[in-house]
């Protein structure tokens, strides 16, 4: 009874994230439907409405474009309560994603620009200023967005009066335009801030855009004569080049005669070359694979040496006590040499793969995870329901080793998570990030190589990297090390199916 409760509610519960996403798309469409037919009041309740779904949804990109609407069309009528309440509820979305480790800044430029916009209605210089800084704190290397900023400081530094900054930042956006030939774009910009200084009735801003637009007008209007004046310069340069080139075409043909010929000698002369390095390319190629079939039969014989050793070895460890910490360290370490060895020799051998519900399986792998974590210590897991091609004994072999390496290195209080994210139709990524002590600058160029240093193996041999690295190779991807990451530690297992 109990168990059918809990397959009911987690049905319903589905429907009911599905209704969410439907629900918001379809307000959002109404939404502009109705702005698009000068149906304001419609519109407004829509994009608020969309906001609402969005923010259920955890979809903190819709809910600002949600939110933006709809605060600019209670500005629009000027309820700037209402306002200032859609563009806080659309920060709350961001900053709930940006707790969980999502780059979202770049969001809250959009909630902070129109912010700004009512600031400068209501003359509020030092709110203005603000969101002009977190605007400037936020635009990111986007080129449009940095045009925008420079449109937006200009606008905020006429409304108050500082013509010269005013001055400066469009000066600024013109050289950009300029340099892009975008005289559409800066003649827009000059528009959209009369159109602006009309709206808001700020005659001294009318003015000096005005003035600075008829300076540029002017400028542009000799920029444009001289470009024309070196159009038909460069027509007359061609049209002589042109003359010239007809006057040399007899020579040329006459030196074209002697050219192919000098060039078939050439061509003979190279065949010789050619061949030659053909013939040593051949000979060398035949050495190199001598060499390969040295190499390959030297790991053979290394192979069969270690697995000789351990076999001999065996026998005498069977006979120590087994609860001794140097005896479960020496099986241990002989177990992982042996299984380090196997898994080398089949290197190129991939494993074979089947359809696996990665949530689930995500999910599984932490809850067998969990009881080793210190107090305190949390793990999330990230990944969306849907099915993938991989293999799930080996894929969980090597993320159990890490899972566990972050939990026996992350103190009281810290995080852990498990991430899936897709990369590509046939690649993804398993993300495994900790805040604990990390691995120091000097370690992480050799974690990857086995018996790279002399340790006492009653503390770990060392081998478990490098033995999970080669199972990534042989699920046809890569296990790396995040070198950017300062927090804590983060590895990367990519994965090809």
């Amino acid at each position: 009874m109990k168990k059918s409760i809990l397959t009911i509610f987690a049905v319903l519960l589905s429907a009911t994230s599905l209704m969410a996403a439907t629900r918001g798309d379809g307000m959002l469409e109404q939404a502009k439907a109705n702005l698009a037919k000068k149906e304001y009041t419609p519109a407004r309740y829509y994009f608020k409405e969309a906001l609402n779904a969005y923010v259920a949804e955890k979809n903190p990109q819709k809910a600002v474009e949600a939110g933006v609407a709809a605060a600019q069309l209670y500005h629009r009528e000027n309820y700037y309560k209402e306002a200032f309440e859609m563009l806080a509820r659309a920060d709350a979305a961001i900053d709930e994603q940006v707790a969980l480790g999502q780059q979202l800044n770049n969001l809250y430029y959009d909630t902070a620009r129109e912010r700004l916009a009512m600031y400068v209605n209501v003359k509020n210089a030092v709110k203005a200023r603000e969101n002009l800084d977190r605007m400037a704190a936020n635009v990111g290397k986007d080129p449009v967005r940095a045009a925008d900023l420079l449109y937006n400081e200009a606008a905020f530094s006429y409304a108050f009066g500082n013509n010269r900054a005013g001055d400066d930042a469009i000066n600024k956006l013109i050289s950009v335009y300029e340099r892009e030939d975008s005289y559409e774009k800066a003649d827009s910009s000059f528009r959209a801030l009369i159109d602006c200084a009309t709206a808001s009735k700020n005659a001294r801003l009318l003015n000096r855009t005005y003035a600075r637009y008829n300076q540029w007008t002017d400028s542009m209007k000799m920029l444009r004569t001289q470009e024309r004046l070196d159009r038909a310069a460069a027509e007359v340069a061609e049209r002589d080049t042109t003359i010239e080139e007809l006057n040399d075409t007899i020579s040329v043909k006459t030196a074209l005669i002697v050219t192919l010929c000098v060039i078939i000698g050439l061509l003979v002369a190279a065949l010789v070359v050619g061949g030659i390095i053909l013939v040593r390319y051949v000979v060398r190629c035949r050495s190199l694979r001598r060499n390969l079939d040295t190499a390959l039969e030297h790991t053979r014989l290394k192979d069969a040496f270690i697995h000789n050793i351990l076999s001999q070895m065996q026998p005498t460890l069977e006979t120590l006590p087994a609860n001794h910490p140097a005896v479960q360290a020496l099986k241990k370490f002989a177990a992982d040499v042996q299984l380090l060895s196997e898994l080398e020799s089949n290197v190129k051998e991939l494993f074979e793969t089947e359809d696996v519900n990665v949530l689930q399986f995500c999910e599984a792998l932490a809850d067998e995870v969990r009881p080793t974590l210190a107090e305190g210590v949390t793990l999330t897991v990230n990944a969306p329901k849907m099915n993938a091609r991989l293999n799930a004994e080996e894929t969980a072999n090597v993320l159990r080793h890490l899972l566990i390496n972050a939990a026996l290195n992350t103190p009281e209080g810290g995080k852990i998570t498990l991430e899936y994210k897709k990369r590509g139709a046939r690649s993804a990524q398993f993300i495994i990030t900790d805040t604990g002590c990390g691995i120091s600058e000097e370690k992480r160029d050799s974690i990857f190589r086995p018996f790279n240093e002399v340790r006492d193996l009653t503390k770990g041999n060392g081998l478990g990297l490098p033995i999970n690295a080669i199972r990534a190779r042989r699920l046809n991807g890569s296990l790396t090390l995040d070198r950017n990451y300062t927090k804590g530690a983060r590895f990367v297992l990519d994965v090809h199916s």
